[in-house]
């Protein structure tokens, strides 16, 4: 795991490319939290560095450990208007489907409400909510 995350801000484009190419089989574990949230505070100035960085929000979404809530509570109070990522957040604080996390949720949702013009981005982050809470 620390190989894929090195390499994903890796000055070697050849090797950031690759770990980008491999994103679908990485496979994150509860235990890998620490390293993923060190990770996305990593500077992702280049190419794929946004998608990169949704990536490992939503990947925190269906991860268990205790920091992954209060990381992207923070973090969507730190963003500003930045809808992607407000939505990736939702998305991901969504999955988690505990109280926590679902509190948080609104708290976000009701105070910095994300502007899309898309109207599925919205629906979406709903679609976790269909399913019973933790």
């Amino acid at each position: 795991m620390d190989l894929f995350l090195g390499d994903l801000v890796s000055s070697d484009s050849t090797t950031r490319e690759a770990a980008y190419n491999s994103f679908g089989s990485i496979h994150f574990e509860d235990s890998d939290v620490p390293k993923v949230i060190v990770a996305y505070k990593q500077n992702f100035k280049f190419k794929h560095g946004l998608y990169n960085r949704t990536s490992l929000i939503d990947a925190l979404g269906y991860l268990e450990h205790p920091s992954v809530v209060p990381f992207l509570t923070k973090t969507y109070n730190e963003i500003g208007d930045s809808v992607q990522f407000q939505i990736t957040i939702l998305n991901a604080l969504a999955n988690q489907k505990t109280k926590k996390a679902t509190k948080s949720f609104t708290s976000l949702i009701t105070n910095e409400t994300p502007l899309s013009e898309d109207k599925e981005d919205l629906e979406e982050i709903f679609y976790p909510f269909l399913d019973s809470l933790k």
